[in-house]
């Protein structure tokens, strides 16, 4: 029997083994990573007679219509089959009108369904 090809087989196993493992302990440490940057930053559901009357403010009184049209459709996202839903979607499309974006003011009614 021949003694060095038996210790080659032991050390290429150990290697081998050692290999595994450090891969497996790189591939963990990616995965913790992955979920230590991953923070999303999720704002919290807000009634949607609030967000529906932001945006009538920030159409009359600031005069910010783009603005206005975000928290019109904000509504829409987050209680889609509200009462106010249906309001802000006329809401969101007039703010784009009144804003001159025309296009959008056309496809915003589209873009909640």
């Amino acid at each position: 029997m021949n003694w060095r090809c038996v210790s080659m087989q032991i050390l290429e196993r150990g290697v081998r083994a050692f290999m595994r493992g450090a891969l497996l302990a790189v591939l963990a440490a990616m995965l913790g990573a992955c979920s230590m940057f991953d923070k999303d930053n999720v704002a919290p559901d807000e009634p949607a007679d609030k967000l529906y009357n932001e945006g009538l403010y920030l159409l009359n009184t600031k005069k910010d219509p783009k603005e206005a049209a975000k928290k019109f459709e904000e509504v829409d996202r987050q209680h889609p089959y509200s009462e106010w839903a249906r309001k802000s979607l006329i809401m969101s499309a007039y703010a784009y009108y009144e804003s001159g974006a025309y296009d959008e003011c056309i496809s915003a009614p589209r873009n909640a369904t």
